[in-house]
């Protein structure tokens, strides 16, 4: 900002001369800013609400899946032996489980080498590793240590693991995969003048056998046999877990109806404080005569004064935004639903104590809230804990999966409209961010202008200044020449 010394030859205030004029060429960059401060401030109120969206969907994740619900807990009597979880909706009870054997992968175990061995210590063979059904033989040199060649089988895509047990001096070749279908077969070859030939590596490392198959699991479920290949199996909604062989179990299933309670109330807590917010927005007041304040008018107010105007020029802009009303219409519709695959005495919300609150025109922001009758709720879980876990998570037609989609779909919207966190106010990849940056580029222009109207004010008042100064000084020496 250059500084002028004016006036000095008329004695005017240039300054306020040029101020006061200014003050109605600015008058038109005051409107622009002001409407751009309007969309800045809708576009907080946006990004404000698709937060506390995202809050919602959080919530409704982990209760959209039947997997999700904690409704009932499964505990061994022996957890080194098997432990187990319960799928939502199993009955309570206890079940016997007897381990007699375990899956196994296909194994092959070398002999015990000498006391003396060094899996360190160079081999002193060269040749190739065949692992079958692997299509890249794993290469060693007379300089590759037992370290080495188990490096490389373990890091292939062989499928298999190799080790060495220092305490029993044995290597283990076993596969990862489970079960009687799993074979396991290796080979070990050496390049020579007249073709290839057997190598020397098994010898050294004591592998006498180079084939074998996986073991099943055998284990007895309340009296039924069953051989998985795994030592995972789940029948009737519970997923065993098999660790120790010639051991029997009890595995109980108890009800869990506070933790299925408590996975509700989170629900309805960020579900009404999403409907508090978004009645708040659409039903706000507009105060029509509170504009956002220019950088003039802030400066005569106190910092208190500031923040009430501006609270009151915040006021009613989401007001009946159809974003925000078509997102209230869509959950308050779901939450109304039936799911028809559920029983009839269970399909719907207020069948197991959870209902719309009543409206009441003293708390408007409270219109489409849901309330829990508990003794209701746990009296349902208790008879049907399945259903009530249904009426949430069944696809696609579950309470909390609609939701889930409806809120989604809401927060597309959103960010389309303001952005998400982090978007700057003015990316033109938003449509209230293209509005802001277009303006962004007027307010320049704006300014641009206003400077060359203030530099031309100031010119022209310089040239009087310096024309008055002029004739006083004739009129001096004609008063003192006249004498």
């Amino acid at each position: 900002m250059p500084i002028r010394i004016t006036g000095m030859g008329s004695g005017l205030d240039i300054d306020k001369l040029v101020t006061d004029l200014m003050k109605a060429e600015r008058m038109p960059l005051d409107t622009l800013k002001q409407k751009k401060t309007k969309i800045t401030w809708a576009s907080d109120l946006y990004r404000e609400i698709n937060t506390k969206m995202s809050t919602l969907k959080n919530a409704l994740d982990k209760i959209k899946l039947t997997a999700d619900w904690k409704d009932y807990k499964a505990t061994s009597s022996n957890e080194y032996a098997v432990t187990a979880t319960s799928a939502a909706g199993v009955p309570v009870g206890s079940h016997s489980v007897e381990v007699k054997q375990l899956a196994k992968g296909a194994t092959i175990t070398g002999n015990a080498l000498a006391s003396s061995f060094d899996p360190k210590t160079p081999l002193g063979v060269e040749g190739t590793l065949t692992i079958a059904g692997v299509e890249t033989p794993i290469a060693y040199s007379a300089n590759d240590t037992l370290t080495d060649i188990m490096n490389r089988v373990n890091s292939s895509s062989s499928g298999v693991k190799m080790a060495y047990d220092e305490l029993k001096k044995q290597i283990s070749v076993v596969t990862k995969e489970t079960g009687s279908a799993v074979t396991l077969s290796i080979s070990d070859s050496k390049t020579t003048d007249t073709g290839p030939v057997p190598g020397d590596l098994f010898a050294k490392i004591g592998i006498t056998s180079t084939a074998a198959t996986g073991q099943d699991a055998e284990v007895i479920i309340d009296g039924t046999t069953v051989k998985p290949s795994k030592n995972t199996f789940t029948a009737n909604g519970i997923t065993y877990t098999f660790k120790q062989e010639n051991t029997t179990s009890t595995i109980q299933i108890s009800g869990d109806n506070e933790g299925m309670v408590k996975q509700i109330k989170d629900f309805v807590e960020q579900y009404n404080s999403t409907i508090e917010l978004l009645n708040q927005r659409v039903k706000e007041k507009k105060y029509r005569n509170f504009e956002p304040l220019t950088d003039d008018q802030k400066t005569d107010m106190k910092e208190a004064d500031i923040t009430n105007w501006e609270s009151k020029a915040k006021s009613g802009l989401l007001g009946n935004d159809d974003i925000l009303n078509t997102a209230l219409r869509g959950m308050r519709d779901i939450i109304n639903d039936t799911v028809s695959s559920l029983p009839s005495e269970y399909n719907a919300l207020f069948k197991v104590g959870i209902s719309t609150m009543p409206y009441n025109s003293n708390s408007p922001n409270d219109s489409g809230k849901l309330m829990i009758d508990e003794e209701a709720l746990k009296k349902a879980i208790s008879e049907d804990a399945g259903s009530v876990v249904g009426l949430f998570s069944n696809y696609p037609e579950g309470i909390a999966n609609k939701l889930s989609k409806r809120v989604n779909d809401s927060m597309t919207q959103l960010v389309d409209k303001a952005g998400g966190a982090g978007t700057p106010s003015d990316s033109v990849t938003t449509t209230l961010g293209l509005r802001i940056n277009d303006m962004n580029k007027k307010i320049e222009t704006l300014n641009d202008r206003i400077s060359s109207r203030e530099e031309y004010y100031y010119k022209m008042f310089a040239a009087m200044d310096s024309a008055v100064a002029s004739n006083n000084s004739q009129l001096n020496w004609l008063m003192q020449n006249m004498g």
